[in-house]
């Protein structure tokens, strides 16, 4: 993810931060992992993880296939594929990027944050 960071005197600053937007997919694990296949084929990078999570309305514990897209700029074009499979119904696919990676961060445009640059890859916090 590109970020634009204005420093104390004006200057503009772009900043890489490693992140891989995802969604999720629910239903029977057969059907779960053959979706996965299906995304695997398509010849974006991705990482796939069954986990569970919990259903928002009911909080029941519900097995999904996590998809982690690792080239964002092909997030879009797997969400209009994955969307098109019948037999699992996909989660948080109307979530953009930008918005898990404000979601995930706990950052927000205009934020006042101090990054630290060295290293691995920023590091923000919040002041």
């Amino acid at each position: 993810m590109a970020l634009w960071l204005v420093d104390a005197e004006g200057r503009s600053h772009r900043v890489l931060y490693p992140y891989a937007p995802y969604f999720y997919l629910s239903g029977s694990t057969s059907d779960l992992r053959k979706a996965g296949a299906s995304v695997s084929s398509w010849g974006a990078p991705v990482s796939l993880k069954l986990t569970k999570k919990r259903e928002f309305y009911s909080d029941a514990p519900v097995r999904v296939l996590q998809v982690k897209v690792l080239n964002p700029l092909r997030y879009a074009q797997l969400v209009n594929r994955v969307i098109r499979l019948k037999y699992v119904e996909p989660f948080t696919c109307d979530l953009s990027p930008v918005h898990l990676f404000f979601y995930d961060t706990g950052l927000f445009p205009l934020a006042l944050i101090e990054v630290d640059i060295e290293g691995d890859g920023p590091a923000f916090r919040g002041m």
